[in-house]
């Protein structure tokens, strides 16, 4: 049988002939919204017949009707509604009927206390794990690091909105982490690498090579143009621990000549330097090119600060709040290493002694030119060197690394005394780092190397102490010390005597731990600070390691002396200080408190390090008469800090008092198990002022011996006291419940604190603020503040969508614990 043709029927034909049905989908991208934006969705409509019709509304309110054309944005106040998820839909209809639809999950999230104290978390966290952090007192993160340039249809990109949006919802801050000179790309690019004397690449690039600094811009600005206008977005690390130490390239020697007026032979480099630019007497030219070299790499030449700036300059472009910072500062006592950052940062491991997180001062000097903020990092990572006996250890200290050693998260008892000595210092950021390989909800992990108990303790502090006091803290200031202690460079460069444990920078630290157990406060000066003059502002100067010094140092120090300023100063001094006093305190045993030395069987134990560090510090305070700060202890197992706080003083007491613990006491290396000290407290005060202890809620009784408030204090274990002294009690709390309560409208809550007197407290006096509403749940704008002058004004904004009837304002005043309340209608 024959085949029956069809008609040919041309394509074009066939395509016309079918039509496609109408059709909505929203395209954003970001689904959170902070409280008071207005929220720009955007709504692609496409095949809609004439005189369509697309209705808007928000889990069924705030309805609106647009017409329907190609696209449509529908503008939403998100002030009329309390903070919560929302379905947002659009319906499309025509001649009655829906033809399309689209929904669009958005959450509305709470305004943030601009008061919060931040708590960070180094690292990245994965979305789920969210939860587990916040319940521990961390009000932040950062994300796992991004060296390339990110696409916008990327997996990775769309991980990274959908992280923000979770955070913006837990109410947490997201910190990106970019890292561009660590890209791939640079293995095949041999001519961006830095150059060893011998003229072969080395492993790094050298960040200020033109195709580098041209990368790192656009990794910045891929990471600005995607999630700029997502909220939780509020910090990023750049460059972390990029460490770079020498550089013979054509650029480094063309940069070195040009800025620092120094030829690159390898004598000024590897430190081997002629007869004449060596050390006479101790003291050093200024013009010495060993020493210019130097401070121009670690403040420009290694072209890490370069770079990050370059890189800061792309975001702020986009996002000029979000707080950019940079770790370590630990490699070079210079100024100028973390230039354009918003804040400085370090980790400091606290063996053999916690005494050296006392780097918080360090970093404060640090920052102090640029007036950048300082980040203390308390590091949970426990190298196994610190604790157990190892016979064969490959860790590189020096480099952060573990090699193939056991390592441990560090016991509860180190992260409450930790925090309370960091937090006491006044950074303005609290960072905590630890392994992540031994994060505490990991299955399989052995409990007695992860310790997750170290991270309730941490909960525990920070919901204890820095979340109430943080507000209050961050408005207050330390006072000005007596004393200055020298963390010199040119000492650092040229010097004579073992390097210590620890850090160039670190080197100092020992000797501040027997200023500490004297009570004594101090500030840290660099050799440029010297040279300024700034020694003037001080009583008495103290040089743990003063080795060398420039000509103008001597100098300056020489007219510090003889304006009758104090000098103290450390063995390895070799200029000629007519006056000066010179210790010889032996701190080179502490890097036998040690596994490896201690499978050699010659370790020093902690206990023997204490007594004799404690015997150090007795034999110091002959010396420091005059130089005690405001407040003092009868136990130099007592670390004091001192605040000023308007018209009120904070004063920290903290414990130090430790003992061997169950996991590491039968070596004897590491005591993390802290113990009770009963003691004498003494705070020089002027009449008759009250102090609180603020965590109890109480006042303390004291008696007066001259102008000292003495009291017997009992410090609990790992912890410590805030106690605040004011100039008279506190009196009143009056609270104001909100009038004019308009949806999406401010409506002030007004706070007075008020003294014994009557007068408004001029103290950041910390309050506690719960608003619950007719249901008695806890409203979105409840949240720890201090307030300024005696007075606090909560922004509280109605919402459509709240509950009926009456709400109750509460105020906790948190320092005496009592409560005042008010109620309104809503």
């Amino acid at each position: 049988m024959q085949k029956q043709l069809l008609p040919l029927i041309p394509l074009c034909l066939l395509a016309g002939s079918a039509h496609a049905a109408p059709s909505a989908r929203f395209t954003d991208l970001r689904h959170a919204y902070v409280r008071g934006e207005t929220a720009r969705l955007h709504l692609d409509l496409k095949e809609m017949p004439a005189g369509a019709q697309v209705r808007f509304d928000v889990s069924g309110r705030l309805e609106q009707a647009v017409p329907a054309a190609g696209a449509v944005t529908f503008a939403l106040d998100t002030a009329l509604l309390r903070a919560a998820d929302y379905d947002v839909r659009a319906v499309v209809t025509a001649d009655g009927r829906e033809v399309a639809r689209a929904e669009f999950p958005l959450s509305v999230v709470p305004e943030p206390n601009p008061q919060r104290y931040p708590v960070y978390r180094w690292g990245g966290i994965p979305v789920e794990d969210y939860p587990y952090w916040k319940a521990r007192g961390f009000t932040g993160f950062t994300y796992v690091n991004s060296r390339e340039v990110l696409a916008a249809d990327s997996p990775a990109a769309q991980g990274i909105r959908r992280a923000l949006d979770e955070a913006a919802r837990q109410g947490l801050d997201f910190g990106c982490y970019l890292h561009p000179l660590l890209s791939q790309r640079w293995e095949k690019m041999p001519e961006v690498h830095a150059l060893g004397a011998d003229g072969k690449p080395l492993p790094q690039v050298y960040p200020r090579e033109p195709q580098v600094l041209e990368y790192a811009e656009r990794v910045a600005g891929a990471w600005a143009d995607l999630f700029a206008e997502f909220p939780a977005w509020r910090h990023g690390l750049l460059s972390s621990e990029y460490q770079l130490f020498t550089n013979f390239s054509p650029l480094a020697q063309r940069l070195a000549r040009e800025e620092a007026g120094v030829e690159l032979p390898t004598a000024y480099v590897a430190g081997k330097l002629p007869a004449q630019h060596q050390p006479q007497e101790g003291l050093i030219s200024d013009d010495n090119p060993h020493y210019r070299y130097m401070k121009w790499w670690y403040h420009q030449g290694m072209g890490d600060a370069v770079l990050n700036e370059r890189m800061a300059t792309r975001v702020r472009a986009k996002r000029p709040d979000v707080l950019l910072w940079h770790d370590p500062y630990r490699l070079a006592p210079v100024f100028g290493s973390h230039k354009g950052m918003d804040a400085v940062s370090t980790w400091t491991y606290a063996h053999p002694d916690m005494r050296r997180l006392l780097y918080t001062t360090v970093l404060q000097a640090a920052a102090r030119p640029e007036k950048q903020k300082v980040m203390q990092t308390v590091t949970l990572f426990l190298y196994g060197r610190f604790a157990v006996p190892l016979g064969d250890s490959t860790a590189v200290l020096g480099n952060d690394q573990p090699g193939k050693d056991p390592y441990y998260t560090a016991g509860p008892d180190f992260a409450r005394e930790a925090t309370w000595l960091a937090f006491s210092q006044r950074p303005d950021l609290l960072g905590y780092y630890a392994a992540g390989a031994l994060s505490p909800y990991l299955r399989g992990l052995d409990p007695d190397i992860a310790s997750p108990e170290t991270y309730d303790a941490i909960g525990e502090v920070v919901r204890s102490l820095v979340e109430p006091y943080g507000p209050m803290v961050l408005q207050s200031r330390r006072p000005r010390a007596k004393v200055a202690v020298l963390m010199s460079a040119a000492s650092t460069w040229f010097p004579s005597g073992s390097r210590l444990v620890g850090y160039p920078n670190e080197q100092i630290l020992p000797y501040c731990s027997l200023l500490a157990m004297n009570h004594v406060p101090f500030e840290v000066v660099l050799d440029d600070d010297v040279v300024q003059g700034r020694l003037a502002e001080y009583s008495a100067l103290v040089m743990p390691r003063a080795s060398t010094l420039t000509r103008k140092m001597h100098a300056e120090i020489l007219k510090f002396r003889d304006r009758g300023g104090k000098v103290i100063a450390d063995a390895t001094l070799r200029a000629k200080l007519p006056g000066a006093i010179v210790t010889n305190y032996d701190f080179s045993h502490q890097t036998r408190v040690d596994g490896k030395a201690l499978a050699e069987k010659r370790a020093v134990t902690a206990v023997e390090d204490r007594r004799l560090t404690e015997g150090y510090a007795a034999d110091l305070k002959k010396h420091l008469t005059g130089l005690e700060g405001l407040a003092t202890a009868a136990s130099p197992r007592v670390v004091v800090n001192t605040l000023e706080c308007g018209a009120a003083k904070a004063v920290f007491l903290v414990n130090d008092n430790r003992t061997y613990g169950p996991r590491f006491g039968q070596y004897g290396l590491h005591m993390e198990s802290g113990v009770r000290l009963d003691t004498e407290a003494r705070i020089r005060v002027e009449g008759s002022p009250v102090i609180y202890d603020s965590l109890a809620g109480k006042e303390v009784a004291y008696r007066l011996d001259g102008n000292l408030a003495v009291f017997p204090v009992s410090l609990p274990a790992a912890r410590g006291k805030l106690l605040l002294v004011y100039p008279e009690a506190v009196g009143t709390v009056r609270v104001e419940a909100p009038a004019d309560l308009t949806p999406g409208k401010v409506a002030p809550i007004r706070v007075r604190v008020l003294g014994k007197s009557g007068k408004p407290l001029a103290v950041p006096h910390p309050l506690k603020v719960e608003i619950t509403d007719a249901l008695g749940r806890l409203n979105e704008h409840s949240r720890t503040v201090a307030c300024q002058n005696g007075e606090y004004a909560l922004s509280f904004r109605p919402a459509l969508n709240d509950a009926r009837g009456t709400w109750t304002v509460r105020v906790t005043d948190l320092v005496t614990g009592r409560v005042t309340s008010a109620t309104f209608q809503r």
